[in-house]
């Protein structure tokens, strides 16, 4: 009998196995979905024909990239609430991290106060943010910025700040952890 043998096999397939229900679970709702609009993307398909399409190839991209308005619009208008973002954000939790490696008293206490806006739903830190910003007495009101009712989802008017503050709130507090 070649039991030890058996073991080393069992010990080969295990993890395999009990990883293979969610490997998966995540090839059928993660990578299938991308590989078949990756595929879409060469095709001149329409949502409101039907299954009747072309293959087109690259000629989607070449209009989207340097003929389509609005693409570049959105390009531009993403580049503007992350450039401000990711460098108020880098800069706080950086300061915040500074100043807590002196802080002997307290620190983990403060520390998890600090994350704590992390761990906020994004969708009900979502609703505090539009209802502070669609009232009239809000920050970016005295500051120059509309008044406009809550249900507004333009923010062109808005100071670039109350563009990028949301999150820089709820994510200053990660960098601490990294």
């Amino acid at each position: 009998m070649r039991i030890p043998a058996l073991g080393l096999r069992r010990k080969q397939w295990e993890p395999l196995a009990f990883a293979s229900p969610s490997m998966a679970l995540i090839a059928f709702v993660i990578v299938f979905p991308l590989v078949y609009s990756f595929y879409l993307s060469f095709q001149n398909f329409d949502l409101s024909v039907g299954p009747e399409y072309e293959f087109v190839g690259a000629k989607n991209y070449t209009e989207a990239l340097f003929r389509d308005e609005r693409f570049m619009g959105s390009v531009w208008n993403t580049a503007l609430l992350i450039a401000p973002s990711l460098i108020l954000e880098l800069l706080l939790g950086l300061g915040i991290a500074l100043l807590l490696s002196r802080v002997l008293r307290g620190r983990p206490i403060i520390t998890a106060l600090l994350v704590i806006p992390s761990m906020v739903s994004p969708v009900m830190a979502a609703m505090a943010w539009r209802m502070m910003y669609g009232s009239s007495t809000g920050p970016s009101t005295i500051s120059g910025g509309s008044s406009e009712s809550s249900t507004s989802t333009s923010t062109g008017s808005r100071p670039p700040w109350c563009r990028s503050s949301p999150s820089c709130w709820s994510t200053s507090g990660t960098t601490l952890r990294s």
